[in-house]
């Protein structure tokens, strides 16, 4: 299935999943799995400290009359003092062809947010020229007035006049930075900067919103829209299938019984098998990701009947498949000349993942 994220909708949010309603890799992640590592579709976390530890999950805490999740992340280790690179920050980053109508435009952020402290924050854009790593920067200082209270914001960025990406690589970066060392501070605010090698996205002074165990920052409902005005908040697709598919351009879980095609077999244990995806990806070169134990849970069955994998490994991605190749337990006793058969993923860590994100 092929579909752009902004047919027809450019008065949508351009923010995919800003409603944290997809979380197709997850619900909780500590330690390595947050290490500049995707956690909500569309949401990556990037934690580098010397001093502490977060976790990020999905939480059903929610501004008062509204429901839904919100995404929290929590220190299981206070920060403290902060080293010079220390930095805990969350991320989206939004195709250059979904805010190619931005370029020239001032446009509006808008979201909710709640922290177990209150103090200042960092809300930084990133424009990028060549699709990989932002040129401009505009920071944002956020204050939070209370602790352990919703409050919701808005920040209008001025137009910027400079033509950034408008392809399927990376097109306008938005950064929530909760805790940053000297080494992330910058020395403008409210205005458009050189990104001076993309590091400053913090600030003297912010608050450390997670110096203490325990301490939490949680986003909701985060949007974005051209104009000086704030929109009332809907997500980039129009119903929860949609927002799926959107999210599935970048990331897609294979999992359970999915039929699968094949080649002729490499040797009498071994073969290609091919997985269509619901999807087309962002682009067709992309990494193939194999769950923890896919070798041991998932099975075969083909002309020999069903079988186990001794090694499942990834092969070559497709725009609309991917490929793996696999070496079946035990003797085949006639090689396979191609057709169909059925792999069997059991368990949640029986899977394989098509990954085309930013």
């Amino acid at each position: 299935m092929s579909l752009h994220p902004r047919i027809d909708k450019l008065e949508r949010n351009k923010i995919i999943n800003g409603n944290f309603n997809v979380w197709q890799r997850g619900e909780s992640f500590t330690g390595a799995d947050i290490s500049f590592n995707y956690t909500a579709d569309r949401w990556q976390y990037q934690e580098t400290t010397s001093v502490g530890a977060c976790t990020v999950t999905k939480s059903t805490d929610t501004p008062a009359g509204y429901s839904g999740y919100s995404y929290n992340t929590e220190a299981t280790t206070g920060y403290g003092a902060l080293a010079v690179n220390d930095l805990s920050r969350v991320r989206t980053i939004l195709e250059g062809a979904d805010v190619a109508g931005l370029r020239n435009k001032e446009y509006t952020i808008s979201f909710h947010i709640k922290a177990a402290v209150a103090g200042t924050f960092v809300v930084t854009n990133g424009a990028s020229a060549n699709g990989s790593v932002g040129s401009f920067v505009h920071n944002k200082l956020i204050t939070i007035n209370a602790a352990n209270t919703w409050e919701k914001k808005t920040i209008t960025i001025p137009a910027l006049e400079f033509a950034w990406a408008n392809d399927n690589g990376r097109g306008l970066e938005l950064n929530f930075t909760f805790a940053a060392g000297t080494n992330f501070d910058s020395s403008t605010t409210d205005v458009w900067s050189p990104a001076g090698g993309g590091v400053n996205i913090g600030h003297s002074s912010m608050t450390n919103f997670l110096s203490s165990t325990n301490n939490y920052v949680r986003l909701f409902n985060v949007m974005l829209n051209e104009g000086s005005e704030a929109g009332e908040f809907n997500t980039a697709g129009a119903n929860v299938a949609e927002e799926l598919v959107m999210c599935q351009r970048y990331y897609e879980k294979i999992i359970g019984l999915r039929a699968a095609s094949a080649d002729q077999s490499v040797s009498t244990s071994q073969g290609y098998a091919y997985f269509d995806l619901k999807v087309d990806k962002r682009l067709a070169s992309y990494t193939i990701v194999m769950g923890a134990s896919i070798a041991n849970g998932s099975r075969y069955y083909g002309p020999s009947g069903l079988r186990g994998f001794s090694s499942v490994v990834a092969s070559q991605s497709f725009i609309s498949s991917v490929r793996i190749l696999y070496t079946i337990s035990g003797t085949v006793v006639t090689q396979y000349t191609g057709g169909s058969y059925v792999i069997i993923l059991t368990g949640a860590e029986d899977y394989i993942a098509a990954d085309a994100e930013l």
